[in-house]
């Protein structure tokens, strides 16, 4: 029988001081996080952001909260409320906010500890902590005999490695061969789905260091399903033929340990599975960051990732190696433009003060401001930083066109307040994309259901019915892209004029 061995999580000492700047309040003793057991059974992950005050006792007190997109607020709140700072020779300012962001990661591929476990907690500051625990709910089976746990002897002609993640639009399978053939199957659903092979060649050293990876005692001692107590998904499939032996490893909704994942990834690495899901990167815009920051990238290198996932510890500990804050990947895309494009606000402060560029753009001209304004809001930091409020890319874009014209404000974001605050620091809204569309054009598209941002072919000049959708804009505005439309300089009283 295949035992699992694993850890019990206890609580990090909280009698350290946290390390921090010498201007602030210095952190000298917190509690232990709570990571619900539900969310925990049904593998929810979360980023939260608190904002708070410190009392005359050194005592935080959360005032709001953001980010709060799994409902971890309560959680997130209670932890800060642990909190006891040494105020030392720092002036006591009732009024002066803090920050903290709390990353709420779970460890998958081992039994559920029950109720009790408590998560191990992480931090280098007060302004980031990371909270990890066991994911519950995960179900184990198909484990290997102890004679199938041998490892083959060689690689041989004929050997692969495959990962297949299906998906109703985006679907792929990509097998990488011994001899160096790559296989890519779209996996298309549906009554009319073509599923058309593609295939390429890489250097068979390479594919063959692919397939030693998994010529190891730990890789065929996993166990074949992993599947959590979730009923939205399908599984992650690697499939590999080393020696002539076969071996099929499932994934639901990533209960495999975390290095069932890393090698799936290798597969989709080695086989630049990025060239057919996204295309050539070097073309690549920001509006496909969420797509790019999960799976392997050309030239995306461990800083970059741990900017796109907000893995602030990770991101410390690389900053402190000595990597480079200014490399960028194959859409020249930096760590910088990331951390703003996943709203992480500890990450791009962080990164700023290691001597990112708040102006490094991308191939297409993409700046970090733009990155936050396309869903979040206006980032503040960037901005004192000596970013380019102005800054357009190649399709004549500016952040302040992409914030009027985003749709994820369901966030807590005010979008009055964000606008108010990019005109206040000098965002021009007279400024026009390549097809004419000023920020106020963006504002009224959107609230017609379109999508100006990423869409160049929504023209306010070829859109059929502008009158139509100014009316229906005017009709179903809500009170805050009406505060919006008037602080870009719109005329809420003028609903029959078309829009330019």
């Amino acid at each position: 029988m295949l035992r699992i061995f694993f850890f019990s999580l206890l609580a990090f000492s909280a009698l350290g001081v946290v390390a921090q700047a010498s201007d602030e309040p210095v952190l000298k003793s917190y509690g232990s996080p709570v990571y619900d057991r539900g969310a925990r059974s049904m593998h929810v992950e979360s980023t939260v952001t608190v904002e708070f005050v410190i009392d005359d006792q050194g005592r935080a007190i959360p005032v709001s909260l953001m980010n709060d997109y799994s409902g971890f607020g309560n959680e997130a709140k209670d932890f800060v409320r642990t909190w006891s700072f040494e105020m030392g020779v720092t002036a006591r300012d009732p009024e002066r906010r803090y920050r903290t962001t709390i990353d709420y990661r779970l460890i998958s591929g081992q039994p559920d500890p029950g109720k009790d476990a408590r998560p191990t907690v992480r931090s280098n500051t007060f302004h980031y902590f990371e909270a990890t625990a066991i994911a519950g709910g995960v179900e184990i089976t198909k484990c290997p005999k102890l004679a199938e746990r041998n490892v083959p002897s060689r690689v041989l002609p004929g050997d692969f490695a495959e990962i297949s993640r299906p998906g109703e639009l985006t679907g792929y399978a990509a097998r990488v061969y011994a001899d160096g053939l790559v296989e890519f199957n779209q996996l298309e659903q549906g009554e009319n789905a073509r599923n058309q092979t593609l295939t390429t060649h890489i250097e068979a050293k390479k594919a063959r260091s692919l397939l030693e990876r998994f010529r190891t005692p730990d890789f065929w001692s996993f166990c074949g399903d992993y599947s959590a107590n979730i009923t939205d998904g399908e599984p992650i499939t690697i499939k590999v033929r080393i020696g002539r032996r076969v071996r099929s490893i499932s994934d639901y909704m990533d209960s495999a340990p975390q290095a069932v994942r890393d090698l799936g990834l290798a597969i989709d690495e080695t086989a630049n599975s990025y060239q057919w899901r996204q295309g050539d990167p070097a073309k690549q815009t920001i509006f496909t960051i969420n797509e790019s920051r999960w799976l392997p990238k050309p030239g995306m290198a461990p800083l970059m990732k741990a900017a796109a996932l907000g893995r602030c510890y990770e991101l410390k500990t690389l900053i402190g190696a000595g990597s480079n804050v200014r490399e960028v990947d194959a859409s020249g895309w930096s760590a910088l433009l990331y951390a703003a494009g996943s709203n992480d606000l500890e990450a791009v402060r962080m990164l700023l003060r290691a001597g990112a560029d708040p102006n490094q753009s991308s191939l297409r001209g993409d700046t970090p401001l733009m990155a936050a304004a396309l869903d979040f809001g206006w980032n503040e930091d960037l901005v004192k930083a000596g970013a380019n409020v102005n800054a357009q890319n190649r399709d004549g874009q500016t952040a302040l066109m992409l914030l009027a014209g985003a749709q994820g404000y369901s966030y807590g974001r005010d979008l009055p307040s964000e606008i108010r605050k990019a005109l206040q620091e000098g965002a021009d809204p007279s400024l026009k994309d390549r097809k004419g569309r000023a920020a106020l054009d963006y504002l009224i598209l959107s609230s017609c259901g379109m999508v100006p941002n990423w869409d160049l072919a929504v023209d306010t000049r070829n859109v059929s019915g502008n009158k139509e959708c100014s009316l229906q804009h005017h009709a179903e505005l809500d009170s805050e892209k009406r505060e919006a439309e008037e602080l870009l300089g719109a005329s809420t009283t003028q609903v029959e004029q078309p829009l330019r």
